[in-house]
């Protein structure tokens, strides 16, 4: 009975919680399964474990080397400076021996890389430019084992330890090192006692300038180093053999293009001895196409404007004189503008000075010219005047004859020639013909002559 009623109790259990009971046993046969299979992956990896372990120490152990090396290498460059350093082996007063350790002069191998060149200034006569100047030099005082090849070269920090040269710019105006975050100098030894000394400067420079063929000149701009106290038997500065002078690509000038430098030599003798001297020539040409807009065309618009008086009746005295008179005054104003503000001053004549000059003349001409044509229509007016019958002649003498309607092109010139004139209508033709022939004349003389000179 007791069974029974149990039997019947369990037929009674809500459906829900076999559900769940059937599901926990599901997850636990599943998690079974997942344990074993793991177990399985484990035994099957761990079966070879024993061939990888050599690999990985290897790498390990390559890995350890390196750093070693280099902390090695790091405290074996500290120990190499200070051992070369030392004040019984090294005194930095005393100039390094000459070539093969002899008693001659220290050869300085010089070398720059020309970052800019700003501020060509044809006013003051200067120029500026930032550079990496370069000097390579032996001293066997500073030789060191470099471990078999492992050490390349030791960074001196300190460059107030070293021996350096004395070299200046001798067309220097003013300069100054770049100390931005930290001084822009490179001191390197090398094991064979090699010296590299590198800094980055910033310079003002004298340019002496030849401006009489301004603006159609070619400038010659220089670098000037030389030794200040060391005269050649102490030392001598040589360009590097290979690639003297690098020059940035980008390299942008305003108002030059540079076309080529050139380096040379310039040793020069005073009164305290003779001193090493290294030369870098930079050739520019300058721009010309802003002075053809700014001065060059206006001018040229401005003697055009001044030849429309030629076509005006010589009846219109008032208009005739005020235009040129205007121009004229424009046209000196102009000159006078560019003179102050955009010209370099100068003793001498310049080739623009003498465009502006001849423009001016051929207003003032033409104003003068206008001035004799008044006064000449003054004195012949009463001359000048014709009869009625006269007047008639000349009238027949305009038209067609009967019958021809149509005239050539070569007989309506001829009679256009022919046709009786007064003599103030005379010199307007003549002065329509001279003045302009006269202004190409003078074009084709001064563009062939300035245009196309190579002097500097």
């Amino acid at each position: 009975k007791r069974g029974a009623t149990r039997d019947s109790a369990a037929t009674q259990e809500p459906r829900s919680h076999r559900d769940t009971a059937a599901s926990d046993a599901f997850e636990q046969a599943g998690f079974t399964y997942q344990a074993s299979a793991l177990r399985v992956h484990n035994l099957s990896m761990g079966h070879h474990w024993y061939l990888k372990l050599p690999a990985a120490c290897a790498v390990l152990l390559i890995v350890f080397q390196a750093g070693n090396a280099q902390s090695n290498l790091a405290s074996y460059s500290g120990r190499v400076l200070n051992d070369v350093f030392k004040p019984e082996k090294y005194d930095k007063q005393v100039r390094p021996a000459g070539t093969n350790e002899s008693t001659g002069p220290v050869v300085v191998v010089t070398n720059m890389f020309v970052r800019s060149i700003e501020d060509i200034d044809d006013k003051d006569m200067s120029f500026s430019v930032q550079l990496t100047f370069r000097q390579k030099w032996r001293d066997d005082r500073l030789k060191f084992n470099d471990l078999g090849g492992q050490l390349k070269y030791v960074i001196v920090e300190d460059t107030y330890k070293l021996w350096l040269p004395d070299p200046f710019f001798s067309n220097e105006i003013s300069g100054w090192f770049h100390n931005i975050m930290k001084p822009n100098v490179l001191a390197r030894i090398y094991p064979d006692g090699s010296v590299l000394y590198s800094v980055r400067l910033s310079l003002k420079l004298s340019c002496p300038m030849n401006l009489m063929n301004f603006p159609f000149d070619h400038q010659t701009c220089g670098i000037v180093v030389t030794s200040y106290a060391h005269t050649t038997e102490d030392i001598v500065y040589l360009w590097r053999q290979s690639d003297p002078v690098q020059v940035k690509r980008s390299l942008h000038l305003s108002k030059f293009s540079l076309t080529k430098f050139m380096t040379d030599y310039c040793t020069s003798k005073t009164n305290t001895g003779e001193y090493s001297c290294l030369r870098l020539d930079f050739m520019f040409d300058r721009e010309r196409n802003g002075y053809m807009v700014n001065v060059y065309i206006p001018c040229i618009m401005l003697v055009f404007v001044s030849w429309i008086v030629l076509w005006i009746s010589n009846k219109s005295t008032a208009v005739r004189v005020f235009v040129p008179l205007v121009v004229l005054l424009v046209m000196a104003m102009f000159v006078s503008k560019l003179n102050q503000e955009d010209f370099p001053r100068t003793s001498y004549t310049k080739a623009v000075d003498t465009w502006t000059g001849i423009c001016l003349t051929f207003v003032f001409l033409l104003l003068i010219y206008v001035t004799v044509t008044d006064y000449v229509v003054r004195v012949t007016r009463g001359e000048q005047q014709a009869s009625p019958k006269d007047e008639s002649k000349v009238e027949e003498a305009g038209k067609p004859t009967p019958g021809t309607a149509k005239t050539s092109f070569y007989e309506s010139v001829r009679s256009w020639l022919h046709r009786p004139r007064s003599t103030p209508e005379k010199m307007d033709v003549v002065a329509r013909i001279l003045f302009p022939l006269a202004f190409l004349l003078f074009l084709i003389i001064y563009f062939s002559v300035h245009a196309g000179s190579s002097a500097d």
